[in-house]
């Protein structure tokens, strides 16, 4: 999820004062400070990180020493597109039968979720079925060690300043990019869900996934099985790429695939250089979660 508003954005980047670009950009003061901060922060910390990255190897023979298979993801994904198959035609039918009850926003945030059943959760399942029948711990099968779960975890967040200038400029670049050729430059539309506050219980899931369940499940399957399977067979850089392009391509939202690619190899490279799927999970929530305030702060993004 990444809201970034781009309309009147040549003249809100034409010279005018702090507060005239944040009104051109139509965006709450307080995102406009939150984003100079960051990119300030992040400049400091992504210099910080790239000088560690450069004293330190990455833990490539851990990554692919992992005890996932090949076979492991392609039985993943093989389940994933039946359920999602089937998620999309039992959509379609009821979009044809009643439309009446498909176009309320109701129907869309019952939907929303609905995908994340058929999608997030049996990664969940998946996951943990395996490492109980193989009798994996998390440490082998993740690099999760409990112990260390709040160092990592707040690295994880640390992380998140160095990744924003790269994400926000791509996702700037990328919406000029498409509002230039006509194309759709909509949020995904989970985000503007989460910000109907009739929605009630279900908002509430929807915020709950992209904070905590859509962040764990994502990286398991990305990062913790994907990424160390492709490196073993493929090699590292391309292991980093084609995890990273996938992960982009499933959002199914052009606005926000070219900066989710980006986001996705940052989230690599923090397991790679980590060794613990906790730092990229935590950097992931984090990434979500400020998304979400952002779109509470500035609604017009959304809408």
């Amino acid at each position: 999820m990444i809201p970034v508003a781009t309309s009147d954005a040549a003249g809100a980047l034409g010279g005018a004062s702090a507060a005239d670009a944040a009104a051109a950009l139509q965006v709450h003061p307080a995102v406009a400070a939150f984003v100079g901060v960051m990119l300030l922060a992040g400049l400091i910390a992504g210099a910080a990180a790239l000088t560690w990255a450069v004293m330190h190897r990455p833990r490539t023979e851990t990554l692919v020493a992992r005890p996932w298979s090949a076979a492991d993801v392609l039985r993943l994904t093989a389940l994933l597109l039946v359920l999602l198959g089937a998620y999309l035609s039992g959509i379609a039918v009821l979009q044809q039968t009643r439309p009446d009850v498909a176009g309320t926003e109701t129907f869309a945030a019952a939907a929303a979720a609905a995908q994340s059943v058929v999608f997030h959760w049996p990664i969940l399942l998946f996951a943990g079925f395996r490492m109980a029948h193989g009798r994996t711990s998390p440490r082998e099968a993740f690099g999760i060690d409990g112990a260390r779960v709040p160092a990592h975890s707040g690295l994880g967040v640390l992380l998140y300043p160095a990744a924003f200038p790269a994400v926000a400029a791509t996702a700037f670049l990328s919406r000029l990019a498409l509002q230039h050729f006509g194309m759709n430059t909509e949020p995904q539309e989970v985000l503007r869900l989460m910000m109907d506050r009739g929605a009630g219980a279900m908002r509430i899931y929807l915020i709950a996934l992209a904070v905590i369940i859509a962040p764990i499940a994502e990286e398991i399957l990305f990062r913790g099985m994907a990424f160390p399977v492709l490196a073993r067979h493929t090699g590292t850089a391309f292991a980093l790429v084609a995890s990273a392009a996938v992960f982009a391509a499933l959002h199914m939202n052009p606005a926000a695939a070219a900066p989710l690619f980006v986001f996705g190899l940052v989230l690599g490279l923090a397991y790679l250089y980590s060794g613990s799927l906790t730092v990229s999970i935590a950097l992931h929530a984090t990434f979500n979660t400020v998304s979400i305030a952002i779109s509470h702060l500035a609604p017009d993004i959304v809408n």
